[in-house]
This record gives C-alpha cells, sequence and structure tokens, in this order.
C-alpha cells in the first residue's frame, strides 16, 4: 500500500450543478485532500468546476453505457485504493450504468465504498441491487436507516461492513458583523415585525405552502431563499398566493443564490421555517444550513418535539401549524448562543471517513 491512501470519489453531480449531494461531494473532497494521509481525485460529469488541490476527471458522456470506457481510463489513470460512490445524484439522471459502476469495478480489483443519500425503498430496491451487491461498506445519514428499508434488501446491503455518517451544512457561516445582519434583516422584512424564511427545493413533500397559514401578513415579512417557476404546478400555486391581495408586497422570493449569499439571507431571519409534510430526517441540509448562521429553526418531526437548546430549533408534529406558530412566538429572533448541533461538523465527518477507509484496507488480502 501507498503512503498516501488514493481515494477516488464519483458523484454525478459537482458544482456548479444544483444538487446537494454534489455539494456534499465538494466539501467532502476539499476536507480529506487537507489530510496527510489521503490523495484525493473526483470522478463527475462535464461542465462542472475544478476544486483547488484535487485530480478532477471530468466524464464527457452522460453517464450511459457508451460511458464506460471513459470512466474507466479515469480510474486507471489515477489508479484508486478506494473508490467511493455517491448515489443518488441529479447528473446520473436514470441511467442505469452507475449502478452497475460497482460491480465493474470491484471485478476489476478495486475497493468499493458507497454512500446512500436517500433511503432506498419499494422499486428502487431491485433498481440498486447490483449497486447493493458489489460493495466492501456503505455508509448512510440516517441513523434509522434499517428501520425504512425492506429487510431482505437491508440484509443484503449490509453483510459486509456498515458505517452511519451524517452530512453537515452545504451553506458556510455568513460573515456578519450584528449591525450588518440588523441592517440587512431591517432592509428585507419591509417594515414588518418578524422575517421569517424557508430555504431549499421547493416541491409538495416540503409543504412551502403552509408558510401562507403559519405566517400573519400583519407583522411578518416571508423570504422564500429557493427558485419558483411558474411553469411548474407546484410552484405556480405558491406564486400565485404571494400575489394575493393579502400577501402582495410581504413576500420576497429571491431565486438562486450563492452560498454566501444564502448564508446571509438565513442569518438576516429571525426564524427558518421547515414545515416538511413527513418531518424532517437527518439529511435535510437546508435545516443545518440556517442552523449554520445561528438562526432559530422550527420543523417538523415524527421522533423529536419540544425546543433541543443544544440545536436551537423546536420540532413539532408534520402539519401542526399551531405548534409551529407557538414556536415562533417563543424563540422568533433568539440566536444561538453556541454552534448549533444541528449544523454539523466537516472535520468530524471528513474523519469519520478516514477511519472507514483505513478499516477497509485493513481487511483487505494482500497478495
Amino acid at each position: 500500500m501507498r503512503n498516501r491512501i488514493k481515494i477516488l470519489l464519483v458523484s454525478g453531480s459537482f458544482p456548479p450543478i444544483k444538487c446537494g449531494v454534489g455539494d456534499y461531494t465538494y466539501i467532502v473532497a476539499s476536507e480529506l485532500s487537507a489530510m496527510p494521509e489521503l490523495e484525493i481525485g473526483v470522478l463527475t460529469s462535464a461542465g462542472t468546476n475544478d476544486c483547488h488541490g484535487i485530480q478532477v476527471y471530468k466524464n464527457a458522456g452522460s453517464w450511459r453505457w457508451r460511458d464506460l470506457n471513459h470512466i474507466l481510463a479515469a480510474v486507471r489513470q489515477f489508479s484508486p485504493d478506494i473508490i467511493h460512490i455517491q448515489y443518488p445524484t441529479a447528473g446520473y439522471g436514470r441511467h442505469k450504468m452507475p449502478v452497475f459502476l460497482p460491480c465493474i469495478l470491484r471485478n476489476s480489483g478495486f475497493s468499493i465504498v458507497q454512500t446512500w443519500h436517500e433511503v432506498i425503498r419499494g422499486a428502487r430496491c431491485l433498481r440498486y441491487l447490483p449497486a447493493a451487491i458489489c460493495q466492501d461498506a456503505i455508509t448512510v445519514i440516517e441513523p434509522d436507516y434499517e428501520f425504512q428499508t425492506p429487510n431482505w434488501f437491508w440484509k443484503l446491503a449490509t453483510r459486509r461492513y456498515l458505517k452511519r455518517i451524517p452530512i453537515g451544512s452545504n451553506i458556510p457561516a455568513a460573515e456578519l458583523t450584528a449591525s450588518e445582519r440588523e441592517l440587512l434583516r431591517r432592509k428585507l422584512s419591509g417594515g414588518q415585525e418578524r422575517l421569517l424564511s424557508y430555504f431549499g427545493f421547493a416541491a409538495p413533500p416540503k409543504a412551502v405552502e403552509l408558510l401562507f397559514s403559519i405566517a400573519d401578513p400583519k407583522r411578518d415579512h416571508l423570504l422564500l431563499v429557493c427558485e419558483l417557476n411558474p411553469e411548474d404546478s407546484y410552484h405556480s400555486t405558491l406564486l400565485e398566493i404571494a400575489q394575493s391581495l393579502q400577501w402582495r408586497g410581504k413576500v420576497t422570493i429571491t431565486g438562486y443564490q450563492g452560498h454566501q449569499r444564502a448564508a446571509e439571507l438565513l442569518a438576516a431571519a429571525d426564524a427558518a421555517i421547515f414545515p416538511f409534510r413527513d418531518g424532517a430526517t437527518r439529511r435535510n441540509a437546508s435545516i443545518m444550513a440556517a442552523a449554520m448562521q445561528g438562526t432559530f429553526v422550527v420543523t417538523t418531526s415524527t421522533t423529536r418535539s419540544g425546543y433541543i437548546p443544544g440545536e436551537h430549533a423546536s420540532f413539532v408534529a408534520p402539519g401542526d401549524i399551531e405548534g409551529i406558530r407557538a414556536a415562533l412566538e417563543a424563540h422568533s429572533g433568539e440566536r444561538a448562543a453556541t454552534p448549533s448541533l444541528l449544523a454539523g461538523d466537516w472535520k468530524l465527518i471528513a474523519a469519520d471517513h478516514l477511519r472507514l477507509y483505513q478499516e477497509i484496507l485493513r481487511k483487505k488480502p494482500t497478495c
């Protein structure tokens, strides 16, 4: 084995492609590359950014079978000790080749790690079956992942090595002084008493429409840090409500924002609300982004309830509008005295990766 362990991270998405897993891969690659024990490479899609100090191999195709030779050539060029594949990403699309890639690479003698960023259930179990059976280790984010996955699939996928590694905020902490933050809050709130924010993709499971029932147009200004496309039926409904007589002039829709600007907007808010229909999970990076700013967070959960001081966050049952309102009355405008435990720590996350890689190589037979 070389003095430095060579790790090739594989992700269909990478900045500037808008994908949480792509952002995750970029941050993990950056943190791992700072470790003297590791040499990091990234295999990703064309049209993505370079990562300072990291070898980035850009697949010129679209993750179809016809692109396989190009991918294998990049793998051979980097010659990794371990290949770490991220699932799913927007860049893979619905192409089948990425889920067969672990079998092809493992058959060529490479050690394979996979991170599953979403729970795999239903028909997706059959889709991801080739990947599940061809790996040396799987990492998951959810602490109760096994209870959300069919038992047969879970046992098959975890028969070798399983490790739970959390994620952190994809958005950095805003570099604002208290006076700068207050000035921005006043500017955004338009004279309203409270500035209430939402951040992330707008989709029916996020229940963004509930914000208009939770907030009070007589005292609140809604700050939606997201993109709304009028050609999307759900987005069109949100835009219609925002432009109604009751809410006109009291809603700001920012469109897509870069990481630093998104951080500043979240930092300026009195509270960030995430009324997810099925409850928040440990992989909701948008919630972590708000927590990273010290902003009070209120969200829904099926397993947690009440205010958690160390996280500066309140949890209520999905659909509990009155519970969210009560949490806002109690804590809106308060800022975390210490870093929120919700935000995650990327250095600890990188250290977990390093320990996993070392364990896999210790167990790998030598010849």
